[in-house]
C-alpha cells in the first residue's frame, strides 16, 4: 500500500503511522500469522528488522505450513499447461511434445479429483 505524499490525510492513516513507527523501533512484537502473511505479500510491512519477538510462537509450525502451501486442482494444471504453451508460442520457443504426457497427467488427476470429495 503506497500512500501518496500529496494525500493531506497521510499522517492520519493507520498503516502509514504503523510503518513509520516500525522504522524507528528497536524491537517489534508480531503475531505469527502476520509475520508469515507479510512474507507472501509484495508490499512488505516488515523490512530491515533487527529484533523480532513472535507472539504465539507455539503455533509457528502450522502458520508456516499454511502460508507456504499451495493447492492445485485439475483446472489449475490445465491452465498452467495452456499458459506454458502460449509462452512457447509468443517467445518462438521450440515446443516439446508434451501433449501425450499432458493428456495422461490430466486424465489421472481427473480420476483422483473424483475421489477427493
Amino acid at each position: 500500500m503506497n500512500i501518496s505524499e500529496k494525500n493531506p490525510y497521510r499522517d492520519f492513516e493507520f498503516i502509514y503511522k504503523a510503518r513509520k513507527n516500525l522504522e524507528k523501533s528497536n524491537v517489534v512484537v508480531i503475531n505469527h500469522s502476520l509475520l508469515f502473511s507479510d512474507l507472501e505479500n509484495e508490499t512488505k510491512i516488515l523490512t530491515n528488522m533487527k529484533n523480532l519477538v513472535i507472539d504465539e510462537a507455539h503455533n509457528i509450525e502450522d502458520s508456516v505450513t499454511d502460508s507456504l502451501k499451495q493447492k492445485f486442482n485439475v483446472i489449475n494444471i490445465k491452465d498452467n499447461f495452456n499458459s506454458l504453451e502460449k509462452v512457447f508460442t509468443l517467445k518462438n520457443i521450440k515446443k516439446i511434445d508434451l501433449q501425450n504426457k499432458k493428456e495422461s497427467l490430466i486424465s489421472n488427476l481427473e480420476v483422483l479429483d473424483d475421489y477427493s470429495y
